[in-house]
């Protein structure tokens, strides 16, 4: 059975009729163009029958790639198994579903009949009552009803427009909107390699890569940080990220005076840096325990400038609930403002490298900027508790 990435999480039960349902758009198709007789070798064959349902472009480079694709979901609706899809099955399935049912409509009221009938889970019984609707409403709303629950989102349709320069080559476009990851599969051989390339050799992503790496190591380590203060863990993060990006060319300073910040005890955590005889600011950091997150915000604006296009806070957490943290987090960062306007956040997200992700402006030139908002979190009380009362039993 396939499992949907969609707003909807149902049953076993009820996702067992959904993919029975499915089944009898997917089957139709892979019989028609006797799917295992197909020539991946004849271009023309396959832009034949796979036209409908994928890319031209893919199907040229990836022939078998379609052929696997249109197999796994005849195969994935009818066994227990549970599969998740990939974009390359989820952009099948939508024109699968797309050209079936248009189809049916124009053969008119009989058409519509078949089509009820299609949809129509003959063990409905089976499912429970709450759930039923959702079959109600794919009978009735036909193809609509079946994308909004079906599929996470349907960005993959401007797959075209993804591949422009434009976004391409930048490294805010792909960190903000799209996925990108999750449509890369589906994205042209020679655009793939270019995201690769930007990925790699990127700052940005050097620079939150490094973050989250030295975040996820001092996170195992919880009873070594938990009586240490505010500044001897802004020492070991930064000896930490200076490893991390020594290779890359990059260094970190700490308590250097820049931008508004003040003299002494105010100056930047870390400085984030390109070059050893002239040091470019490249990132600037801010680390606080939890409590002091709208301060670690307000100086990052502060200590930033409008040639620098990533800054990132780390908030210490001790003593709360970690899904507490960053829903109050989030909060603040979604009314985040200086003045009316001035680093008003344009879009926020969770970031792959984990925290949330925010785009905002330079208020100086419009230009855009990126923010990341770590959690290093310390505070694991069931864990402490667990390892407390089994050193008791040891001593018993």
């Amino acid at each position: 059975m396939i499992v949907f990435g969609g707003d909807v999480c149902f049953s076993k039960e009820a996702l067992k009729g959904v993919n029975w349902c499915l089944y009898n758009f997917i089957e139709p198709v892979v019989d028609l163009m006797d799917i295992f007789h197909l020539d991946p070798n004849n271009n023309l064959e396959m832009q034949t029958e796979m036209g409908d349902y994928f890319p031209e472009y893919f199907i040229r480079e990836n022939p078998r790639l379609c052929i696997n694709a249109l197999l796994d979901l005849a195969s994935w609706t009818r066994d227990d198994f549970l599969h998740r899809t990939n974009v390359v099955h989820d952009y099948a399935l939508f024109h699968i579903l797309w050209h079936e049912i248009s189809c049916w409509k124009e053969m008119g009221e009989e058409g519509e009949t078949l089509l009820r009938n299609m949809l129509s889970y003959p063990e409905i019984d089976k499912v429970p009552q709450s759930e039923q609707e959702y079959f109600d409403r794919m009978a009735e709303e036909d193809f609509d009803a079946i994308v909004d629950m079906l599929f996470r989102d349907t960005d993959f349709l401007s797959v075209d427009q993804i591949s422009s320069w434009e976004l391409t080559n930048s490294p805010i476009g792909q960190m903000m909107g799209v996925d990108i990851e999750y449509l890369a599969p589906l994205l042209p051989r020679d655009v793939r390699e270019q995201i690769d390339r930007i990925y790699g050799d990127n700052e940005v992503y050097q620079i939150l890569s490094a973050v989250q790496s030295v975040i996820s190591n001092l996170e195992g380590k919880p009873a070594l940080l938990e009586r240490k203060t505010e500044e001897e863990i802004n020492a070991q993060i930064a000896m930490g990220l200076n490893m991390a990006l020594s290779h890359n060319g990059l260094g970190v300073s700490q308590e250097i005076p820049f931008g508004y910040s003040p003299a002494g005890t105010g100056e930047v955590d870390f400085y984030v840096y390109a070059g050893a005889l002239a040091p470019l600011p490249k990132a600037i950091g801010e680390c606080k325990m939890w409590g002091k997150f709208q301060s670690a915000v307000d100086q990052l604006m502060g200590y930033m400038n409008e040639g620098i296009e990533l800054g990132f806070t780390i908030t210490v957490n001790k003593t709360h609930d970690l899904k507490t943290v960053k829903k109050k987090q989030k909060a603040i960062l979604k009314n985040y403002s200086i003045g009316s306007d001035d680093f008003k956040i344009i879009d926020i997200g969770e970031s792959k490298f984990g925290g949330w992700l925010c785009l905002q402006k330079h208020p100086e030139n419009d230009r855009y900027f990126v923010t990341n908002h770590f959690i290093l979190n310390l505070y694991r009380p069931s864990r402490k508790k667990a390892a407390s009362r089994r050193g008791k039993r040891k001593s018993a």
